[in-house]
């Protein structure tokens, strides 16, 4: 198979295709049962919170959970709660919506608990669904339940890479400690990653956009050309929470910054505000991890993945100032992509403007381009280059770079 750098946007849709087919044989299911019931209720504007204890209430598991979650000391209630419909009024709709849906997906993601690759995974994604949820509460208050599932299952594909891939993936996965150097390293040495196995997941399970989206593209920061509407700010979300790590030894990022300028502009947030919403999540985390504990690990040390996360967090916004400051006047090394299978290669100038070339397969420029940063956008790059039915990937590409590049 070829290398996922290389694919064409039809090779592409094949693979996903073949994963679909490879999650059936690995017992992933066309559409959680329960879930689907769930999803048509997400779906529809109507629906209020004794439609989904309805569903809740038929499965005694989750029940039993949620009961036990609201007689945490999270909730500090005088009297233990031992009706569903009481635990639903103190969880919230939109605690009870990302819940119920968070558990349903995941459960039926998660083929092999007994993999210690599988419950460390599931471990640090239900932190980073909890980390997704309150950065939504301060930047997209309307989609909290929706940021939660997101971050949730962000990191899903990773044990299925595993279960698919077999120790080539393993030994990749051990030898990366962040999610964006490990999805470089996917994208550039195996023929497919595990978005691809997300992105082939979702359309499985007839995910809403809203959902399958920020899912499919969370390694793809959104052009500053996007609409500027709830998906792509779920977008925006999971691509920035889904750049930490959550190693306990990651105190800081070495990854070249995920736009962290996006996060200054998206999320506005000083550092000890920033401080707030991650212990925040902090605290949902030792509430809400009870419930996935069958396919989970539990953090040991709460506390200090969240100071981590924190000083990562702050570490990307800083980066990101310090960053606008030095661009200007400074000529960087050459940046190669491949788009529309072509090699392009960038350079910034000492003038502030930038210079594309196109490569021939001797690696000779046969195309050059000079322009503003500011001024272009990803199809006028793509007209001036000539370049031929670049995908809807290929197009995100360019339009990230000049986004970093204009800064």
């Amino acid at each position: 198979m070829k290398l996922r750098s290389a694919l064409t946007a039809a090779e592409l849709s094949s693979v996903l295709e073949h994963l679909q087919e490879r999650l059936d044989r690995i017992g992933i299911e066309t559409q959680p049962e329960v879930g689907v019931k769930i999803l048509q209720l997400v779906k529809s504007p109507d629906a209020g919170m004794q439609d989904f204890a309805k569903i809740v209430r038929a499965d005694v598991a989750l029940t039993g959970k949620l009961l036990r979650i609201s007689n945490s000391a999270f909730f500090a209630q005088r009297q233990p709660v031992t009706s569903l419909d009481r635990a639903c009024v103190l969880l919230g709709f939109e605690r009870l919506r990302s819940l119920a849906l968070g558990f349903y997906l995941s459960h039926a993601a998660a083929t092999d608990t007994s993999q210690q690759i599988s419950r460390t995974v599931w471990g640090q994604s239900v932190f980073r669904a909890c980390l997704a949820a309150e950065m939504a509460r301060s930047v997209i208050p309307s989609r909290t339940a929706e940021a939660f599932v997101i971050g949730l299952m962000l990191d899903s594909g990773v044990p299925l890479m595993y279960k698919l891939q077999g120790q080539t993936f393993l030994d990749l996965y051990k030898s990366e400690t962040s999610p964006t150097k490990l999805f470089r390293r996917e994208f550039q040495t195996l023929p497919y990653t595990h978005v691809d196995v997300v992105t082939a997941m979702c359309k499985r399970w007839n995910l809403p956009e809203m959902l399958s989206h920020p899912l499919a593209w969370h390694h793809t920061m959104p052009p500053e050309t996007a609409k500027d509407d709830d998906a792509t700010k779920l977008q925006r979300l999971a691509y920035y929470v889904g750049a930490v790590s959550l190693e306990p030894g990651g105190v800081t990022t070495t990854d070249p910054v995920p736009l962290p300028s996006i996060a200054v502009r998206l999320f506005k947030l000083p550092a000890d505000e920033l401080g707030a919403v991650v212990a925040r999540a902090g605290k949902e985390y030792e509430t809400v991890s009870a419930l996935f504990s069958k396919i989970a690990q539990g953090i040991p040390d709460v506390a200090t993945i969240a100071n981590c996360v924190h000083r990562q967090l702050v570490d990307l916004v800083e980066e990101s100032v310090t960053k606008s400051l030095t661009a200007h006047g400074t000529q960087s090394k050459p940046m190669q992509f491949k788009v529309s299978g072509q090699v392009v290669e960038f350079e910034t100038t000492d003038r502030g403007d930038a210079v594309v070339y196109v490569r021939d397969a001797k690696g000779e420029r046969i195309v050059s381009y000079r322009f503003n940063p500011g001024s272009e956008t990803a199809e006028s790059l793509r007209d001036a280059l000539a370049l031929e039915n670049p995908s809807v990937e290929d197009l995100n590409t360019l339009s990230t770079l000049l986004t970093s590049l204009a800064a």
